[in-house]
């Protein structure tokens, strides 16, 4: 059902987001927190979220 308005409390969220950077710096998950934060306001940020998981773990191979 998600959150009324489909507002979630940002600037919670941005603690918890800066906090996961602070103690995992290279982490693959760090990345895409980093790249939410830049492309979040996009309509397209699930897709380029997606898009964007498959390029990082596709890294490996």
């Amino acid at each position: 059902m998600g959150v009324p308005g489909g507002i979630y409390d940002y600037k919670e969220n941005l603690k918890e987001y800066k906090s996961f950077q602070e103690k995992y710096p290279n982490s693959p998950t760090t990345e895409l927190i980093k790249y939410y934060l830049e492309n979040y306001k996009n309509d397209d940020i699930n897709d380029m979220l997606a898009d964007k998981n498959i390029e990082i773990y596709n890294r490996g191979e």
